[in-house]
């Protein structure tokens, strides 16, 4: 074989080197971008509220494919447009909420037909609602998050891993933006 039949077959079997390596890379960067694009920029955060950022839905913009997505990977329905959503990652001291720590949740209910404090992580999502929180005397709820048991109102959590709390508003009643009653989070132990 002469030498420049050798530089051409080096040629050619680079060449196919780099179309098989687009071949395989391809799918995996298309479908790492794609859950980047649906764990983080689709979503519209709005202002931090004590710890609490509300999440809007906008179903007529170009990214509404991702943002139903992002609920319907977690096994959920993307919120219709009178419900309000607020989501936040850390307790009311800046710790990130994990399920090997007591966590609670302490507040008022706000004035809607109907609302949902849930937990989201790789494990699955939990959730209580107005129709079977136990409320206090004073009409205040009290929620424990933490995979060991606990009395009274109880969010069953994974072993050791991160999550995220989400609070759902369901036709709110009179409060704006300034006076809805968002609850505190606070990390009672690890």
């Amino acid at each position: 074989m002469t030498r420049a039949g050798s530089h051409r077959g080096g040629v050619v079997m680079h060449r196919f080197a780099l179309v098989l390596a687009a071949l395989l890379l391809g799918p995996f960067a298309g479908w790492l971008s794609a859950r980047v694009m649906l764990d983080r920029s689709v979503l519209t955060m709005g202002a931090n509220v004590g710890g609490w950022r509300e999440v809007t839905n906008a179903p007529d913009t170009f990214a509404a494919t991702y943002s139903s997505g992002y609920f319907m990977t977690r096994g959920q329905l993307p919120p219709p447009q009178h419900v309000r959503l607020f989501m936040r990652l850390r307790d009311d001291a800046g710790n990130t909420l994990r399920s090997d720590c007591a966590t609670q949740i302490e507040g008022l209910p706000p004035q809607g037909r109907w609302w949902q404090i849930g937990a989201d992580s790789r494990s699955g999502t939990r959730s209580i609602g107005s129709g079977s929180i136990v409320r206090e005397a004073d009409g205040a709820y009290i929620v424990t998050l933490w995979n060991m048991v606990s009395p009274g109102n109880w969010l069953a959590l994974g072993e050791a891993e991160d999550y995220s709390l989400r609070l759902y508003v369901h036709d709110q009643a009179t409060e704006d933006d300034g006076n809805l009653p968002l609850p505190r989070v606070k990390r009672l132990g690890c």
